[in-house]
């Protein structure tokens, strides 16, 4: 008897709200103004009574309405930044793995949005810049020389970190100047970050370097003369298919093993 009673009262209740909405949701709000902590009290409640249907229907609602559920998101972001903000934080300290994997996907689809974040930085924190950049160079130096930096050359031996350079041991963009990622802090970070590439480089000298390069360019022998020492060829063999072309270079460097000074000279 209860229940049928109850269900008449309930299909009773929802046929008056139908026809008097407006009356009963302004009524609902003054008494929500009255007592805001009893009202919250029992949303809780009835939230955890009836969660499974509440989802189902507000599903229902955002897949029938997406622009209106986006509106109501924005607004709602909008009211509540501060706390959307330290919800952010706090995810992206548990998981910074996801950030990772969620930087590099969104960098790889929008490559014009890596290039205005580094021009930013660049503008604004230009010692920030130059400092990383050293550090990323170093740990390059050090990581393809197995711990100290020095010169691959074993006649030249230079540990002098201003000179040395790192050397492309194969050519890949062919004719032309050096590509943006085969140089400065894009260089360095493909190196520390993709091991199968590593064995394409090594670390020597400036004047060393320019030997390598002149050889593998233009297929000329050169030596170099070491002031001071006895003259050694440079281990570098050249091409022997690439036709040579005559050039003048001469190349100083300081601080060589003992101090002495270098210069790169053509091969008889």
């Amino acid at each position: 008897m209860n229940a049928k009673r109850k269900e008449a009262q309930k299909a009773a209740y929802l046929k008056y709200y139908e026809t008097h909405r407006a009356e009963v949701n302004a009524r609902r709000r003054e008494l929500r103004k009255l007592d805001p902590e009893r009202h919250k009290k029992y949303g809780c409640k009835y939230y955890a009574e009836h969660r499974e249907k509440l989802k189902a229907k507000s599903k229902a609602w955002a897949e029938a309405n997406p622009e209106k559920r986006l509106e109501c998101e924005r607004r709602w972001r909008e009211e509540h930044l501060e706390q959307v903000r330290a919800t952010h934080r706090n995810y992206l300290r548990k998981h910074p793995e996801k950030k990772r994997e969620y930087d590099k996907r969104y960098i790889e689809k929008h490559p014009e949005y890596r290039k205005r974040i580094e021009d930013r930085r660049r503008k604004y924190h230009p010692r920030r810049v130059i400092d990383y950049t050293q550090k990323q160079r170093l740990a390059v130096l050090r990581l393809l020389c197995n711990g100290t930096p020095r010169c691959a050359n074993v006649d030249c031996g230079c540990s002098d970190l201003s000179e040395l350079q790192i050397n492309h041991l194969i050519r890949t963009w062919g004719v032309g100047p050096r590509p943006d990622e085969e140089k400065g802090l894009k260089l360095y970070n493909r190196i520390l970050s993709n091991p199968k590439i590593q064995p394409d480089y090594d670390v020597r000298c400036s004047v060393c370097n320019t030997a390598y390069f002149r050889q593998q360019a233009t297929g000329a022998q050169y030596k170099i003369i070491y002031l001071g020492k006895k003259e050694k060829v440079g281990a570098c063999a050249p091409v022997p298919h690439q036709e040579a072309v005559p050039f003048n270079v001469t190349t100083k460097k300081e601080a060589c093993r003992t101090g002495t000074s270098g210069k790169l000279s053509r091969g008889q």
